[in-house]
This record gives C-alpha cells, structure tokens and sequence, in this order.
C-alpha cells in the first residue's frame, strides 16, 4: 500500500510539473528564438510624417541587430487610434508591434479615452524625442513668434494654424498658448503633420507646428522658416531660433515629440526584453545615429520600465489638462 501511496505521489508530481511547463518553459523557449520571422510593426499615422522618418532610419539595421527584418503597415486615422487598436488586439508574439507617438498613445487616450493608453498597450521602449518649432512660409510678414503673437493679438480669429488633429500635442498647444499669450485664431485640423505641412506649403494655413524631420528639408530648400522652438531648449541644428521657454512660455516639458514601441499585452517578457535590446543596439549604431541627425532629431532611447514610467506621467499630465480645456 505504502509502495503504491509513494508511486502515486510521485506521478502527482510529475504531471504539477508537467502542467507548469507552458509558464516555466515556452516563454523562455519563445524568446530564445525570437524572431523566426519578420516584424510587422504597425505606424498609427500616414506615411511621410515623424513616425514614418524615424522608422525609415531603424529598419535597415533590423535584419542585422534583430535577425528579422522590419515590415511596415500604415493604418492612420482616428488621430492614430485606428492602428493602436489593431496592436491592440493582436497575438501578443511579438510580431506585430506598434510604433507610438505621443498624440497617439498619450495625448488622445489621456484627454478624449480614445486608443490605447497605458495599462492598454505594453512598453518596449522610446526611440527618440524631440520638439517641434512653429513655422511659417518664408515669404511672411513675420520675423519672429512675437509677431506672430501682436498680429493675432490686433486681429482677432484671422490667423489661421494648422493642427495635427483635434487635441492632438499641437493643438493642445496651441490651445494653451492661446490662453496664456491671449489672443484667437482658427485652427484647422489634419490627420497627422505631414498633411498639416502640405497645407502650409500650399499657403492655406499661415503656421503649423512641425517636426525636425518632417521640416528640415524644406527649411534648407528655403521654402519655410522657423520662428521658435515648442519646448525648453533650443535645437542644435538652428541655434539661433529661441524656445517657447525663453519667450516666457513655460509648458513644463508638455508638448515633446516621442516615438516608441508597444506591444500588445500578454506578450511574454522575454521578448519584450529581447526586442528592445535589439532596438537599444540600433539607436546605438552610428549608421542610425547618422540618419536621424540628418533629419534634426536624436535618439533618446528608453527601457521597457523606465519608459512605461514616463509614459504614465506624461498620460496622468495630459488628462489633468484636458480638465482646463474640455469644460
């Protein structure tokens, strides 16, 4: 009896460690081979914009750094909500990924509960940011912000600004710097900034807040000039245009220009790991570090943890503004 008492403790054991196996094994297993194929890595806006630009610089170093190449999707509309929502739902493998924004994942889930914010989508780690100047056609009237700010201010409603979509960062910017500079004007909106680029190059808006990427070629094929920087610091590439900051304007380091990765939840943390340290390594190598100065951005990598930190206070300070601007 003993004998046959010792026999059936020892298969109940046997099958408890059996059972364990998918949660103690296949995660490890995952990881070490991952990936065994490419990457789809989905851009919740159109194409020609920052997210677009910045991807363009990591993909090339994918095959060399991750083993797989990157294959990119476009899926724009709902101010970025449509793809993140396709991440969203996806099989948490590891094999479809969203490259985020700051109005996509931040801003429009933070203020309106639209997208995917955090606790929605996991972290796998910021790539770069930067901020964003405000320009203007080079055949304006306007040689600086503060002209900018006197005409609006004697013509109520009549200057026209282009938003990269309803209470995306720009327009809350905009918003904010309305209110706290006290003038008006009509603001269009447009389904990510590089629509809002073409409308300021074709002269049906007067300024639009623009990325170094998206803007630089044209700031140096002479066609638009910038007036200041949208942050606390300057810009490298064009020292002598102030911030916002030196112009008295403090948004207490609001209104930056991040792109990052997310996965869907449930992915296995070994491949998040696995992931990003394959993307830390290509913001390390100078071929992309190379590419993305050239476009007037730098990289500004985060971990998994350390940028699902700064996502959170980034989304809890966008939903306490929203408490100021959608009364």
């Amino acid at each position: 009896m003993q004998k046959i008492m010792r026999i059936k403790g020892l298969t109940l054991c046997v099958l408890l460690i059996l059972s364990a196996w998918p949660s103690l094994g296949v995660e490890s297993l995952q990881a070490q081979n991952y990936p065994t194929k490419p990457i789809n890595i989905v851009i919740p806006l159109g194409p020609g914009g920052a997210n677009d630009l910045v991807a363009r610089a990591l993909s090339p170093l994918a095959p060399e750094y991750l083993g797989q190449p990157f294959v990119i999707h476009f899926r724009p509309g709902g101010g970025g909500a449509i793809g993140s929502y396709e991440v969203a739902n996806a099989k948490p493998g590891g094999y479809t990924v969203l490259f985020g924004h700051a109005n996509c994942n931040s801003v429009l889930p933070g203020v309106k509960g639209q997208g995917k914010g955090t606790g929605e989508l996991q972290a796998v780690a910021r790539i770069s940011e930067s901020f964003n100047a405000y320009w203007v056609k080079t055949e304006a009237p306007w040689k600086t912000f503060k002209e900018v700010i006197a005409w609006a201010k004697a013509n109520p409603g009549k200057l026209i600004a282009a938003q990269s979509g309803m209470w995306s960062s720009s327009d809350f910017q905009w918003r904010w710097l309305e209110l706290n500079a006290g003038f008006t004007s009509r603001s269009v909106q447009y389904d990510g900034g590089a629509k809002a680029l073409v409308a300021l190059l074709g002269g049906h808006v007067q300024i639009a807040r623009q990325s170094p990427p998206q803007s630089f070629p044209h700031w140096r094929a002479g066609t638009i000039r910038p007036l200041v920087v949208s942050g606390n610091k300057r810009i490298d590439e064009m020292p002598d245009v102030p911030c916002l900051l030196e112009e008295g304007y403090d948004m207490k380091g609001l209104g930056s220009n991040w792109n990052g990765f997310f996965a869907p939840n449930g992915t296995p943390k070994p491949v998040i790991d696995k992931l990003a340290d394959g993307l830390k390594k290509i913001t390390q190598d100078k071929r992309a570090i190379s590419a993305l100065k050239a476009m007037g951005s730098d990289f500004a990598y985060l971990e998994p943890n350390d940028f699902e930190k700064a996502w959170r206070e980034e989304f809890n300070a966008y939903k306490e503004l929203a408490k100021i601007f959608m009364k």
